[in-house]
Order: structure tokens, then sequence, then C-alpha cells
């Protein structure tokens, strides 16, 4: 009797040590589970910051980017609406152009003239005669004094037609504008369609730089991407 109390005496004690081993053991790993959710959180915010870097660091490389296409096109002009015809020349087609706004140009003056762009079927006569509409026309100035000239001359005969100017075809509207690099041109394209849905009056661009305004009294904003354009009507 006396070997078999204390047999269950020795039991006891290897039960009650396995529970306390049982319990630093539970402890230790949960101390572990613990520092790995901790050093998982710290990894996921450091590797989030070093996204965040990233993205801001290729932001900022396309904004220069952007920013130096646009000052190589501060002497350029970008004209729509101009019939285009088979073997013209459009050397001389722009100073006889200008000339009927009453501003003398000298072939010297241009540097370069090309139409870019894709032919496209104009909306308004896609159903009926299926008339092509024209490419664009972009020619560079050899001095931008020069285009700002031209530029004031066309904003002076808004709603200009090309019959107006002496061209040959059916009567198109031209318009004469400062040619934008590619995200100029799509932010600006963006930035009118959001005005006309909200009501604002004014979207322009100056310098290669786009601006807002809701009405006449009011300061203009200008726009420098899709968030902060965003970020205008969403407070407006």
């Amino acid at each position: 009797m006396r070997e078999l109390r204390s047999s269950v005496y020795e039991l006891k004690s290897n039960i009650a040590g396995i529970r306390t081993d049982l319990i630093i053991s539970i402890n230790n790993v949960t101390a572990i589970e613990t520092r790995m959710t901790e050093l998982e959180n710290a990894f996921k915010m450091n590797d989030f910051g070093t996204v965040s870097k990233l993205e801001q660091t290729v932001s900022d490389l396309k904004t220069t980017l952007n920013d130096r296409e646009q000052e190589s096109l501060l002497n350029d002009v970008e004209i729509t609406g101009l019939p285009e015809q088979k073997g013209e020349n459009l050397a001389n087609l722009i100073p006889f152009i200008a000339s009927r706004m009453d501003m003398p140009l000298d072939e010297r003056d241009i540097v370069s003239v090309e139409r870019v762009g894709a032919t496209k079927i104009s909306q308004e006569e896609s159903t009926s005669t299926g008339t092509m509409r024209p490419r664009r026309v972009v020619f560079r100035f050899t001095r931008r004094t020069t285009r700002d000239a031209l530029l004031q001359k066309a904003r002076e005969r808004r709603g200009l037609t090309s019959a107006e100017l002496g061209l040959e075809g059916a009567p198109l509207r031209v318009f004469f504008n400062e040619r934008l690099s590619r995200l100029n041109r799509l932010l600006s394209a963006k930035a009118r369609e959001e005005c006309r849905l909200h009501n604002w009056r004014y979207c322009w661009t100056k310098g290669g730089r786009i601006y807002l305004r809701k009405e006449h009294g009011l300061s203009a904003i200008r726009i420098h991407s899709n968030d902060e354009l965003q970020a205008v009507f969403q407070t407006n």
C-alpha cells in the first residue's frame, strides 16, 4: 500500500510538472504568435511605405517628363478644321492663312509644319456623306512671340471658318490652340468635359498650363493632374 501511495504521489508530481511545462509552452507559443503578428504588421507597413515611395517617385518622374515635353512645344500651334487636300503644300498654306488674319508671316518664321493624328469620320456627316474629318495641322514658329501673336489674332476672330480663310471645300469651324503634350491634351479634354457636366463656364490653356473658372469674377484654378481635377469638382 505504501508503495502504491508513493507511485500515485510520484504520478501526481509528474502530471503537475507536465501541466507546468504545458502552460510555459503555451505561453511561449502565444508570445511567439504575438511577435510574429507584430513582425508581419511591421513588414506590411514597411512594404506599404516602400510601395508608396516608389509610386510617388514614378509620379514625380512622369510630371517632370511631361513638363519637359510641354516646354519643347511652347513655340507650337495646333489647328483643327483645315480642309485636307491631296498634295497640299502646308509650308505655303500657313502664311496664306495668317495673311487672311491680318498677320503677315514669312516662311522663315516657321520651323516645321505637318498633319498629325488619324483620319476620322465626322460625327455630323458620318450618317450621310461619310466625309472624313481633316487631321490636325501642327507647326512650330522660330519665336514664341510670333506664336503668341497668331493665337491672339485667332482669339479676336473666334468662330472663324475655313471659307472665311479662303479655303476650298465645305465650310468648317477652324480652331487655333497651343499645342499640348499628350498627357496635358488628355487632361484638358477631361477638364472641358467636367466643366460641361458641372456647368462651369471657363476652361482654357495658357503657356501649356490648364486653368478652370466656374464663372466670371471668380479666381482661376490651375489643374496639374486628374486627381486635382476630381478634387475640384468634389468640393464645388
